[in-house]
């Protein structure tokens, strides 16, 4: 059986994200989207303070709930590297994945999104694990698989939980591992 990561520890980093669109509360695990959201240009995302891979076990997740799907529910949960922009949703900027919910669509480092889940909403829980020895970033929606597809990141790079907001109210709540997931990982 592969060996697990979750880093209990970890929070999200108001330190290098899109803070002026965004406010984190409830120990750095809440965040939600508090600019206007006239437009793409307005989107934001924050990356957690530590990453979750490269680490010397196979298989890395966390989860994002849903505690509000705000005005438009311009919504993204992924995997970034530090060198992508936080300007952006999660999957809009080179070297980062992102399921969106408010299309369903995948977006791997552009604006072109690709059929790949169901949409998601106020409620709903978002999980994303990479698994390191398939190569592969999955998906998960209330603790059902989705899909996995292949990784666009090396084991080499640092790659770190994030998630992007775009209207107002939209805010997310992650686990990293201090409560039990809705995936049976």
């Amino acid at each position: 059986m592969a060996s697990l990561f979750f880093n209990t520890k970890n929070y999200l980093n108001q330190e290098d994200g899109c803070m002026n669109f965004l406010a984190v509360e409830k120990e750095n695990l809440q965040v939600e989207y508090i600019g206007r959201g006239r437009d793409d240009l307005e989107a934001a995302s924050i990356r957690a303070a530590m990453p979750i891979a490269p680490i010397p076990v196979p298989i890395s997740y966390f989860e994002a709930k849903v505690s509000d799907s705000g005005r438009d529910g311009y919504m993204s949960v992924g995997l970034m590297t530090k060198r992508c922009q936080l300007d952006k949703l999660v999957g809009w900027g080179v070297g980062s994945v992102g399921y969106h919910g408010d299309d369903g669509n995948l977006f791997m480092g552009n604006g072109i999104g690709k059929p790949y889940g169901p949409l998601y909403s106020k409620g709903d829980t978002v999980g994303c694990g990479i698994d390191w020895l398939n190569d592969q970033v999955f998906f998960t929606k209330n603790g059902a698989m989705i899909s996995a597809v292949k990784s666009p990141f090396s084991q080499e790079e640092e790659v770190y939980p994030a998630v992007g907001l775009r209207t107002p109210r939209e805010r997310f709540l992650l686990n990293f591992g201090r409560k039990p997931f809705k995936f049976d990982i």
